[in-house]
This record gives C-alpha cells, structure tokens and sequence, in this order.
C-alpha cells in the first residue's frame, strides 16, 4: 500500500495539485490513505468508494492468511467467484464478465500480494484515520452490513447508496 500511495503522492506532486481530495474505489482507498499520509498538510480530504463497511473489527494475519488459500490453490477459478460476488444481481452480466476476466487474468504473484495486502491493511485504518485527522466520506453501496456507528466513531461520514437501474445514488 505504501509503494501505491506514493505513486499517487508523485502523480499529485508532478501536476502541481494544491489542497486536492483524494477519491479510492474499494482497494483505493486504503492507497489514499496511505497518499494522504505521505501529503500531510497538503490533503483536503479523502473520499472511500465501497471499500469499508466497518471499522471496528478487523482480520487477523492468521484470518487473511486463511481467506487468501483458496486463491492461492486455485487462482483464476476463485478469483473469478470473489469478483462475480462483489456485484449485485441487477448489475449488468457482460460487465461482471468482463471485470471477472481481466482481474482473474492478473499476474499471479502480483495479484495475490495486493490482496493480502490490502486485507492486512484494514487493521492500520484507525491508526492512520487518526493521524491524518481529514475528513473522510464513505459511499457504500446500500446494504445493511454497513456499520455506521463504527464508522462514525472513527470520524467518517457514511453515505449509502440504492442501485436503481443503471446508475448509482
């Protein structure tokens, strides 16, 4: 997460941004954190698309170790069913197929480092939350997981959205 954040701290440098709101869909928003850690004092806020639903209980090594198995021992197959779950019902079949496809088609090593990472991660998110002390907003997609009193006490305001069609919110 870190070597993200800093492409994204380097990316924001090189344009000349001042004062910019960093936005990161489900495992960019642990990057933006890790961004805004690097960018202290030069950060607005920070806003997390569908990456957490909680903050209040977090996996252990020994836990990500476990949930990372079954891609280690089978990658493209369960990587496939992770991304085909991640979407609703209604969500438009060739997308899923699609977004299924290129991410199962990820060098292997690569793709498993980022997913144990990025679920190892979550346990730093208070830490970090409190360090950067920015205003947060998680936009979630309308489920009754989302723990908004969690989320809350960690300073992050939670806006949950409905799928209606084709679009969201």
């Amino acid at each position: 997460m870190a070597a993200f954040g800093a492409d994204v701290s380097a990316v924001v440098s090189a344009a000349g941004l001042t004062d910019p709101i960093l936005v990161g869909h489900s495992m960019g928003a642990d990057v933006i954190l890790e961004a805004a850690r690097l960018m202290q004092g030069r950060v607005r806020g920070l806003v997390w698309v569908d990456q957490y639903k909680q903050l209040s209980m977090f996996m252990s090594e020994a836990r990500v170790q476990e949930r990372i198995a079954p891609f280690r021992a089978r990658f493209t197959e369960t990587t496939r069913t992770f991304i085909q779950r991640t979407f609703s019902s209604r969500s438009d079949s060739s997308l899923i197929e699609r977004v299924a496809a290129h991410i199962s088609s990820a060098p292997e090593s690569m793709a498993l480092a980022v997913l144990e990472a990025t679920w190892n991660h979550g346990r730093s998110v208070p830490g970090l939350l409190a360090e950067l002390d920015l205003p947060v907003v998680a936009i979630n997609a309308e489920h009754p997981s989302t723990d908004i009193p969690s989320m809350k006490k960690q300073g992050v305001e939670v806006l949950l959205c409905q799928m209606s069609g084709t679009s969201l919110c």
